[in-house]
This record gives C-alpha cells, structure tokens and sequence, in this order.
C-alpha cells in the first residue's frame, strides 16, 4: 500500500506537468483556429467586393505617362466604399447566423455613397453609384485596403498598448496560488523522496532518476509555456523544475550516498549556477526564487536526525553564492533575507539539538562562515559596485549583525570571551570600511553610510562585555562613548552621535542595575575603583559636550550633555561623602551621621560653587547646570541648618556652619553668573541663605551650648539677643555693600532686614527678655539704625 502511495505520488506530479502542457497547446491551437477564421472572413471579403468591382463599366483611362495602351479596357479597382459593403453584407450573414462580426473601422465620404440600401440588396443594385461615379485619374492606381483590413482589425487608428492595471485579484489568482502551488509541489516530491527511503518501495538509483526526470521535465516544459506567452506560469514551473534538482542531488548524497559529499556539493553548485543563469537570461525573479527555495527547504524536508553541521553549512554556502551572484547582477529584493533567515533557522536548530561544550569549535566556525557569507550578500554588491544598496539589504546587514552577536554570546561568552570579543571587533571593522565605501560614491548611495555607521557603533557597544565584566564595564562603555561622539562630530554623523549616547547611557544603566550599593564598609574615598566606576557616565558626558561645543554645530546637544554630565555627577560625589563619614564609624563614632550630612552638603555647595566660576562667561543658558545642583542642595541645607541635632556644639567652629558657609558661597558665585531678572532672584536667594545660616546658628547657641555658670533659659534668652544684633549688623553690611557696588537690591535686602529685625525686637525681644537684655538688643538696633539713615544722607549728598 506504502509502494502505491509513492509510485501516485509521482505519477501525480507528471501528470500534472503534462496536463499543463496540454492546457498551453490547447491554447495555442484555439488561437490558431481564431486566426484561420479571421483570414477566411477577409478572403471572403475580398472576394465580394471583387464581385461587385466586375459589373461596374471599364473606365477611361487617365492621361498619364504610364496609361495602358489605346484600345485596351481597364477596369478600375473598386473603390473603398465597395469594400465597405461587402463588409457590411458579411457582417450581416455572421450577426443572423450568430457567428462574431468583423470590427470595421468608421465610414467614410465614398463609403456613404457606396452603402446599400438595405442589407440584402442585390449586388448589381449596390454597384450602381460606384458605376455613375464620374472618372478620377486617381483611380487608374489601385488603392491599398484599409489599415483593418490588411491587419485583420478594424479601421482605427492603432492604439498605444498601455500596461494593464494592477488588480489584487490578478495578483493574488495569478502569482500568489502560482507560487504556493509550485511550493506545495516541492513539498510533494519532497515527501515522496523521503518516504520513498523510509519505505524501501523502489531501488535508490531509481528513486534519484523520479525525481531528476521530473525537475528537467520542469524546466522543459516551463520554457516551452515562457516561449509561448505564458512568463509568470513558466517561471514558476522552471523554479520547481530547479527545486526538484536540488533535492534529488541532496537525497543522492545524504541518504543514498550514491555520491560523496563533494561532488554532490559540486552537482548542487552546477543546479544553483543553471537557476542563476536561466534567471539572468529570462530576467525571472521568480525563477531565483522558487530555485533558491526549493534549495534551502532541502535540509528540512530530508535532514537527518544527526549532528550534519558540516555539511549543512557547505550546502547553505553553496546556495550563498548563488544568491550573491544574482544579486551582483540585479538588483531582485528578498533574495537576501531569504538566505538570512535559512541560516538562522539552521544553525538555531542544531544549536537547539546538537550544541555542547566539545562542539563549541565547530559552531563558531560555521557562525562565522555564516555571517561573512550573509554580509558579503547584504552589502558586497552595493558596496563594491558602488551603488546605493537596497532597503532590504541594508535590513539583512542590521539581522545579521543582531543574530550573529546575540548566538556568539550565548554560546561562547564564558569560556571564549577573548575569541568572542575578537569576532565582533571584526565584524564592526567590516561595518565601518563599508560604511566609508559608499559615503559620497553615487548620488544615493550615501544614504546607505548613516546604516552602517550605526551597525558599527553597535558592534563597538557588543564588544566591550565580550572583553570586561564587572565594575571595569561601565569605564570602558563611557569611554568608548567618548571616543564615538568625538568620530561623530569630525564625520559629521548623527547615528554615531546617537550611538555614542547611547553606549554612556548604556554604562549608567549597568551601574544602576549591577552596582548598587557604590560601597560596602570602610573606604578611601574618591581613590577607589567603585567611585570611578560610578563616575564615569558624568564625566563622559561633559567630555562629550566639551567635544561637541569644538568640533560640530551641534551646541544644542553639547549644552544638554554639559548640563547633563553635571547633574550625574552631583549625586555621585554626595553619596561618596556621605558614605565615608557613614561607614567608617570606628574612626568619627557616634558623630558619623551628623558628619555624613554636613559633609554631603558642603562637598555639593563646593561643586555647585566651582560649577557657577565655571560658567561665569558661558553663555546665559549656562547657569541652569549649577542652579540645578544649587537647588537640590539648598534643599537639603535649610534641615541641617534649621533643626539637626549639634552635639558637643562650639559657636561657628561646627561642621553644620561650615556646610553653611558652603552653601551661602554658592548662592553668591551663581549671582555672577546670572542675568537680568534671574539675577535678582538668585541674589535675593543668597542674602536668604546667609539669613538663615546667621539665625540657625544663634539658635543652636542657645540651644546646644553647655551652659557654664548660668542656666539654659538664660542662655536662649542671650541667643535671641545675639540673633537680633547680627541680623541688624547684617543688614547695615548689604547696605554697605549696596552703596559700594551700586546694587539696589542688596539695599532693599539690607532694608527688608531691618524691617524684620525691628519687628522682632518690639514683638518678641521686650516680650521675653529681661531689662538688661532689652537694653543692650535696643541699643545696639538703634546704632545701626542711624548709620545706615546717615549712609543713605551721605549717599544723597554725593551723588
């Protein structure tokens, strides 16, 4: 029963390539048949017209050089109109005996004269007005029929033959069925080959020949259907007709082993060469396609259940070279992606099924024959003929590249990183050289460079991991970032802007997800590998905006890297100190937290500080980086400053008011940088800073210090009083300052101070404090009162 099935299998596919023979000489002969009838019905109308020329009288004839000779009557030609008639009558006949009417072109002048009466007149009747037509000396010349009749069509003008529309039904009724049937039949014979072998139903030899006989019957007959009209159906056939080759020769050698391994490479060489050929000549894409496929479907349909790496990659590179060879000369799309993901879902699959440690050597090999094969079909025929590559191409350079490093990592990333990292060095190598092959080549073709840039940039990127791992990583990422943007702003590419970009956010992304925390224990700060670690992404962004703003336009992104890299590295050097104070409790004790804090504050008021001198003759939009940094700290100042606890507390000589002064020193380097309005806001901001700085710390005298011969409330109450003499002493210093450099808001400061201390000393100081204190708070407000009206008079008087 098994035997049958096979033995129909193939009788089927035979009989279905003669029935399609048969279908096209059936064709064939129906027009042939059209075109006899056709030629009889002119014949028939030439023969009634002539009819009717006969009992027409002779005609004199027309003096000319070339007159017949005296005597001799000349029956002049019918006219055109008697062809009309007799068209005319015979159109008749074949409309009453339904038969098809012959077209007829339009009438004319002599044609008019001419008709009769009624179709069915007798033909002596229909002559007579050509009969009492007067002579013309025209006449003595035969006229030529009509252009319709003499080309069996109408009398029209020819039209331009137009290409028909395109039509989904058409589409998809005549190539789309087209080519599943033929891929159907591949599969047919396929499984008949296969099933053949698994059954035993008839010798090897013969097996082989079944399927060989039917390929070239394929080609025969499909060239035969392509001669005959019939392109689209005889590619098609032609392609199966390759495809039944390629896997008769593949079921030679693998399961028969009729033939070794070379020569059938050799034979499947000679078939994938004959289907590029045939394609070339026929300009058949659809030959190549069909060939192709039948060819890469080969190892699926046949393979064995065995490790067979070697030989699958030779036959998949034999089918490479065919489709490079194609694509050399045409420019056919799909082809490449058709042969990218042959070699994807090959080697997925003996990954999948054979892929163990002693087999780590053979995979990379064929890995890497795949992915130089697939790169020289991507970009080989564009970049070495010069011409821009296609969207498809360009496609298969970015999936190769993707696929070859992601199975490389996955494979060999722990046993083989230098080997690894190696390969994809090279690979990205092979990106960039092609990428300045086709910069500025052919008009269009440098739209290919930005592509490949950008596979470059990535297999940069890839690379890194392959080499280092651990802390090393996010340095190396941040330089390499660097290093991209600097090739980006000499080269004038965006994509290799957006790669370097990339690979510093790429760092960032690792110490956030792997690094975290920046310290475990006592350490060195700021001299230790994880501070660097951390640190870099920051500073590859400033150095990527420092190379952005010398060599490129780009200062829109050179501003936001500038800003950027400053806002990284604030919370970096925070937690650094931060950190050290917290962790190294064995050396500052109970006070470790108090430190950590005060030290967070001042080592970023120092960095805000040194920002602002940065920018000082930046641009104005410059100041957003160190205003950025000013109000997180100043956030985290005013707690510190207002309501942390000061143990062991000395008057000014305490961490806190260190931090302060930090901060207030911030405030005041910003207020040089600003401009305009922004620069009143921020100076207002730093009279409030030193304001709360000079409170807090009165506050915490009272509050902290040890008493030593007196009692706590007597304490508080001389703070507040303190607090009220240096708010006052600070006032009459804007003031001062006010008046030296010109500047009307540190006046209105220095007044708004005195404001608020006058309403202190009247609300809060008589209320609470005793008559001692009341006068010495009283006093001191008042002296500094009449300096500064004297310093307003002496003002006035001068200016």
């Amino acid at each position: 029963m098994e035997d049958a099935i096979l033995l129909l299998v193939a009788i089927t596919f035979l009989v279905g390539l003669g029935v399609a023979v048969f279908i096209v000489l059936l064709v064939q002969f129906s027009r042939a048949r059209r075109e006899r009838d056709g030629l009889a019905r002119r014949i028939t109308l030439l023969e009634r017209a002539a009819a009717a020329a006969a009992l027409a009288p002779p005609r004199a004839p027309a003096a000319t050089p070339d007159a017949a000779p005296s005597g001799v009557a000349v029956h002049a030609p019918p006219p055109e109109g008697a062809y009309a008639a007799a068209e005319a009558e015979l159109r008749a006949e074949d409309t009453v005996d339904g038969a098809e009417a012959i077209p007829s072109g339009p009438a004319t002048a002599d044609d008019a004269a001419g008709a009769p009466p009624s179709p069915t007149a007798p033909a002596a009747a229909r002559a007579a007005p050509c009969a009492a037509s007067p002579p013309r000396a025209e006449d003595a010349v035969p006229p030529p029929l009509p252009a319709g009749h003499a080309a069996g069509h109408s009398g029209d003008a020819p039209r331009e033959r137009r290409p028909p529309a395109f039509s989904l039904e058409d589409f998809l009724g005549g190539r789309v069925l087209l080519v599943v049937g033929v891929v159907v039949v591949l599969f047919a014979l396929g499984f008949f080959l296969k099933y053949a072998i698994e059954r035993e139903l008839v010798d090897p030899p013969l097996r082989v020949a079944i399927g060989a006989a039917a390929g070239i019957a394929a080609l025969v007959g499909g060239d035969v259907l392509r001669r005959r009209g019939f392109d689209v159906f005889g590619h098609a056939v032609m392609g199966g007709g390759l495809g039944a080759l390629l896997l008769s020769t593949f079921f030679a050698a693998a399961r028969y082993e009729l033939i070794g391994r070379p020569p059938a490479f050799g034979v499947t060489a000679l078939v994938t060469a004959l289907g590029v050929v045939l394609a070339l000549r026929r300009e058949a894409p659809l030959l190549a396609y069909l060939g192709l496929l039948g060819g890469y479907l080969a190892p699926a349909i046949l393979g064995e259940d065995r490790d067979a790496l070697l030989g699958l990659t030779g036959w998949l590179l034999a089918l490479h070279a065919g489709v490079f060879a194609l694509l050399w000369r045409r420019r056919w799309p799909g082809l490449d992606l058709l042969a990218l993901a042959a070699s994807v879902v090959y080697f997925a699959g003996w990954w999948g099924r054979f892929a163990t440690p002693a087999r780590q050597g053979a995979g990379a090999g064929a890995l890497v024959a795949l992915t130089l094969a697939m790169l020289a079909i991507a970009l080989g025929p564009g970049v070495m003929r010069r011409r821009p590559a296609l969207p498809t191409a360009l496609l298969t350079a970015i999936l190769v590249g993707a696929t070859s490093v992601s199975a490389g990592f996955e494979l060999f990333h722990s046993a083989h990183r230098l080997a690894l990292g190696s390969a994809i060095t090279v690979l990205g190598t092979l990106y960039a050289l092609a990428a300045r092959r086709a910069v500025g080549t052919v008009r269009g073709v440098a739209a290919d460079a930005p592509v490949l840039d950008g596979c470059a940039v990535a297999a940069a990127a890839a690379t890194i991991p392959a080499f280092l791992e651990g802390g090393a990583l996010a340095p190396a990422w941040a330089a390499a970032g660097v290093v991209a943007i600097l090739l980006a702003a000499l080269r004038r590419s965006p994509v290799v802007l957006v790669g370097g970009l990339a690979m510093i956010a790429a760092a960032q992304w690792d110490i956030v997800d792997n690094r975290m925390p920046m310290h475990d224990g006592a350490f060195t700060p700021f001299a230790n590998g994880a501070f660097l670690s951390f640190a870099a992404p920051s500073v590859a962004l400033v150095m990527a905006g420092l190379v952005l703003r010398w060599r490129s336009s780009w200062t829109t992104v050179a501003g936001l890297a500038l800003g950027g890299g400053a806002w990284l590295y604030a919370p970096v050097l925070v937690a650094e100190v931060w950190l050290h104070f917290s962790e190294d409790a064995a050396t500052y004790g109970a006070a470790s937290g108090d430190l950590a804090v005060a030290g967070g504050v001042a080592a970023l008021a120092t960095y805000t500080l040194v920002l602002a001198l940065l920018v000082k003759r930046r641009r104005a939009v410059a100041i957003i980086a160190p205003l950025g940094t000013l109000a997180a700290v100043s956030l985290f100042a005013v707690p510190l400053l207002l309501f942390a606890r000061r143990p062991a507390f000395a008057p000014v000589a305490n961490p806190q008011f260190v931090a302060g002064l930090t901060v207030v020193a911030a405030w005041w380097a910003c207020t040089t940088s600003a401009r305009g309005a922004l620069r009143v806001v921020v100076l207002v901001g730093a009279v409030l800073a030193g304001l709360v700085l000079l409170g807090g710390e009165c506050a915490a005298y009272g509050a902290n210090a040890s008493p030593v011969g007196t009692s706590r409330e007597e304490l508080e109450r001389l703070a507040q009083v303190c607090m009220s003499v240096t708010f006052a002493i600070y006032a009459a210093a804007l003031l001062v300052t006010g008046f030296v450099r010109g500047t009307a808001a540190l006046r209105w400061c220095g007044l708004g101070i005195f404001a608020v201390t006058l309403g202190k000393v009247f609300f809060v100081d008589m209320a609470q404090l005793p008559t001692a204190h009341r006068i010495g708070g009283f006093l001191a407000l008042g002296l500094l009162l009449v300096g500064a009206s004297f310093l307003y008079q002496r003002a006035r008087k001068y200016a």
